[in-house]
């Protein structure tokens, strides 16, 4: 992750980094990506809020992460495995066809 330290992204970040409460950390990556998606560490945000949503069986969260983070980079292999696992999670046939 890449920022200019002393801006007031780079503060937001440095803040996010040891952030250790994983739910506020998530609440405010979200707002990040929201205020920020042209910022460069918002790719790294969105990876991060996927993984962890996965984790929490929060599929649908895991999910949309998922879908933004491939609008920005949509030959990430990771993301669209991660979005598939939680779609097959959700045994929604609607949305596993979505993903496969």
């Amino acid at each position: 992750m890449i920022y200019v330290p002393g801006s007031q992204e780079g503060q937001i970040l440095e803040l996010l980094e040891i952030q250790v409460d994983l739910v506020r950390k998530a609440e405010q990556l979200e707002r990040f990506a929201k205020d920020y998606p042209n910022h460069s560490a918002t790719s790294w945000a969105l990876e991060w809020l996927q993984m962890y949503y996965l984790r929490q069986n929060q599929h649908r969260q895991a999910i949309a992460a998922g879908e933004k983070l491939l609008a920005l980079h949509p030959d990430d292999f990771d993301a669209l495995w991660r979005a598939k696992k939680s779609a097959d999670a959700l045994g929604d046939p609607s949305v596993a066809t979505l993903w496969k």
